[in-house]
């Protein structure tokens, strides 16, 4: 009975009293949209596929939808296109290291394929613009050798790799202001 008069109690208190506001479902998504990113940014995201677009897209519907109860300000649009563009990074990044993957397995790309997907490790932008920019022109001048499948593979890696460089630097700003970048795990360990 204690539980049941909890509950009610709760259900009042959460829905009734305090409704949640358009702008903290937002914020609820911006937090998620963040943790991903963060989760991608240290080699840990979600592989690209249908599950990560389908995800992203109903992130801006969601936004979108939540924006539409709010009143029309250039701030509105501004929060949604850095919203979408965060998310864009994290879709892109994984986009990247999936066609590292697949170009990894051409024996005569492999050393440099890898070597790219350890560039899309990022704990620092302006280190990691570099590090991606130097991989991805050595897997294109490389890739122009190999037979037409394995130039494919290679060249969409490539295009990855610079979507990816592209939206890290548009995204720079946004990155640092909101602390997304992880920390590297520095602590010693004890085999």
């Amino acid at each position: 009975m204690l539980y049941l008069f909890a509950a009610i109690v709760i259900f009042i208190s959460l829905v009734l009293l305090l409704p949640p506001s358009a702008n903290r479902r937002r914020f609820r998504v911006a937090i998620t949209i963040g943790h991903d990113l963060r989760l991608q940014l240290e080699g840990h995201g979600e592989q690209a596929g249908s599950a990560l677009i389908s995800r992203h897209y109903d992130r801006l519907c969601k936004i979108l939808d939540w924006n539409s109860y709010l009143p029309d300000t250039k701030s509105k649009v501004r929060v949604f296109n850095r919203l979408s563009s965060l998310d864009e990074l994290n879709v892109e990044l994984a986009r990247a290291r999936r066609h590292l993957q697949r170009a990894a397995t051409i024996p005569a790309i492999r050393a440099d394929a890898e070597a790219a997907f350890r560039s899309t490790v990022i704990y620092n932008i302006n280190s990691a613009l570099y590090r991606m920019r130097k991989q991805a022109r050595v897997l294109l001048d490389h890739a122009i050798t190999l037979p037409h499948g394995e130039m494919a593979t290679a060249l969409a890696a490539v295009s990855g790799m610079v979507g990816a460089i592209r939206l890290l630097e548009h995204n720079r700003s946004a990155l640092q202001l909101y602390d997304i970048l992880p920390v590297p795990d520095q602590q010693w360990k004890a085999f």
